[in-house]
């Protein structure tokens, strides 16, 4: 996986390999989630959502999956909405 500030590439399975390249400017949510099985081990999982589709990055460690939706976001200029 790559991020820089036009793309996002996802490179993914061991069987069949997909690779997916995602447009910063198309990319309008991104979030980290935490199921009972991860948290045990303290993993995250993070969403990124599209105008057409939503796709995950599975069972990173908690820094490099919090270091990584971070630069996702800046790169998508997707603002944090305080409450």
């Amino acid at each position: 996986m790559r991020a820089n500030e036009e793309f996002l590439q996802l490179k993914f399975g061991a069987i069949n390999e997909k690779h997916q390249i995602i447009p910063m400017t198309k990319i309008q949510s991104i979030s980290t989630n935490q199921g009972p099985l991860l948290r045990k081990y303290d993993f995250y999982s993070i969403s990124i959502n599209t105008m057409g589709s939503s796709h995950s990055i599975p069972a990173l460690p908690k820094a490099t999956a919090i270091e990584l939706r971070n630069q996702i976001a800046y790169f998508a200029k997707i603002k944090e909405v305080e409450s």
